[in-house]
């Protein structure tokens, strides 16, 4: 099945904010229901545990860090438009692992796309191509002894570095789907038989992914603390860096993100949530309403 017939096939059933946003139309080019094969994660493969393991490392010590930041610097990693509140650490066990899990399979993703050069879904610069390559070495480097465990960590973090926050320059209004973060958005609004997900499940998916963001920003940011020893040529430096890749009027990963959530979220709102349904012994109930279900399990 080529593209065109692929997509033309679940139009009825096409959310109009898919259409808004531009992920129908970039996604009209690809074979939807064979779109995510090969880009989901892959427990079976012998780096995937080391690149999990490397993530869970990186997640945890950088949260770490956000203890020792002042707040007027965390009050700026998280500051927008209409939200004006510190960053803060992630504590819930469940909700880590939920957004370290998602980092990981982004991360692997877009390694995954990188091996496969030929399957142009995602978009890389030369620096990020760099980075992913270096990374991919490290990972096969750890699994066949010849690498060290600091040689990988060090590949992931230039990872971080290059895809969440690009040079100058590095994108422009012509597309959100040109960055890789934006791509992956993308590839999780289709479910697996290339139909259109809920678009219920898809804020949580940038929530994730914008916290991963500003989290790998603090590594960035204790780096100029730490290297600067006046006091304003930190926050020089520190305004810089959030102004180009911490708010929401620029062309940059976050902006992206920031204004796709948005669409997102509004048109969540106007929509109403499925009803939760739940178990009491062999009767299903629905808020008020419970229907007998012997026979139906």
């Amino acid at each position: 099945m080529d593209a065109s017939s692929s997509s033309n096939r679940f139009t009825g059933t096409t959310h109009p904010v898919f259409i808004k946003t531009g992920i129908t139309e970039f996604l009209y080019q690809f074979n939807r229901e064979a779109l995510r094969e090969g880009y989901d994660p892959n427990p079976d493969s012998p780096m995937y545990p080391i690149l999990r393991t490397l993530i869970i490392e990186t997640f945890a010590n950088d949260i770490k860090q956000l203890g020792n930041l002042q707040s007027n610097i965390l009050l700026r990693v998280d500051c927008t438009s209409w939200t004006y509140r510190s960053f803060f650490p992630l504590t819930e066990k469940g909700s880590i692992s939920a957004f370290v899990e998602l980092e990981l399979k982004f991360i692997w993703a877009i390694l995954q796309a990188r091996c496969k050069r030929t399957r142009r879904v995602f978009t890389f610069n030369e620096t990020q191509a760099q980075a992913l390559d270096h990374l991919l070495g490290a990972l096969e480097g750890q699994y066949n002894g010849g690498r060290s465990h600091s040689t990988a960590l060090e590949g992931l973090y230039s990872v971080f570095d290059a895809i969440y926050f690009p040079g100058p320059g590095a994108y422009d209004y012509d597309t959100y789907f040109n960055m890789p973060s934006t791509t992956f958005l993308a590839l999780q609004c289709v479910a697996a038989d290339g139909s259109y997900r809920s678009i219920h499940l898809i804020p949580p998916i940038i929530a994730k992914l914008r916290y991963s963001l500003r989290l790998r920003a603090t590594r960035r940011i204790t780096f100029l603390r730490d290297n600067l020893t006046d006091e304003s040529a930190f926050f020089q430096h520190f305004e810089e860096f959030c102004m180009e890749h911490l708010q929401d009027r620029n062309v940059s990963p976050f902006s992206a993100l920031n204004r796709l959530s948005c669409k997102m979220n509004a048109a969540c709102k106007s929509i109403p949530r499925p009803d939760i349904i739940w178990w009491h012994g062999d009767v299903t109930a629905s808020e008020d309403i419970g229907e007998d279900n012997r026979g139906q399990r």
